[in-house]
């Protein structure tokens, strides 16, 4: 929901928002945008797959996460600690 307009009332404002929409149909409303980009757009919706996306997604985060183990295990790391000043603390295995 997007507001439209505001009016004012004296100390009393009222709000006017419009009909619920995704960011792609407001897009796809929005008078700035050419009708070879709409079409581009339309037919680039109609093949996304949330499910592969996210599975995609989260593979990527576990390749990150395994680099960043690999690397982190060969030298500990130092975190700061509150009131104790920096200290040496070896890498989680947690992440």
């Amino acid at each position: 929901m997007q507001l439209t307009h505001k009016t004012r009332h004296g100390a009393k404002v009222t709000r006017s928002y419009g009909t619920p929409s995704s960011r792609y149909g407001r897009l796809l409303a929005s008078p700035c945008i050419t009708e070879e980009a709409q079409e581009a757009l339309k037919r680039q919706y109609q093949h996304l797959d949330p499910v592969a996306l996210d599975d995609t997604i989260l593979a990527d985060e576990r390749h990150l996460r395994d680099l960043l183990l690999a690397k982190k295990q060969a030298r500990p790391h130092i975190i700061p600690r509150k009131a104790r000043g920096w200290q040496l603390h070896p890498v989680s295995s947690r992440f």
